[in-house]
């Protein structure tokens, strides 16, 4: 099963991971930024984002969030859209 395993850092586990919304965007949103258009895939406290294709491939390592970013729709209502059509040409 994938997902956000790792709950706290530190030493002494003492620093919370966020796994929820972080500057507006949760992970696997579909956002348009100057770098591409993808997915989140990883999110970093930063400001700082992995972008990623419906396939999986990396489209930027880092992509910044805080300059000319646009979330255009949010994880459920893409990733099943994808997966219907997907399995809907591989059934022909």
């Amino acid at each position: 099963a994938s997902g956000d395993y790792q709950q706290t850092k530190g030493v002494r586990s003492e620093k919370r991971i966020p796994t929820g919304k972080l500057f507006g965007l949760k992970k696997h949103d579909f956002i348009q930024t100057p770098q591409g258009t993808g997915f989140v895939k990883g999110k970093r406290s930063t400001g700082y984002f992995a972008l990623e294709n419906i396939l999986g491939e990396k489209i930027h390592a880092s992509a910044n969030i805080k300059k000319n970013t646009v979330r255009l729709t949010s994880r459920t209502t893409t990733l099943t859209q994808q997966m219907e059509s997907a399995s809907n040409s591989s059934s022909r």
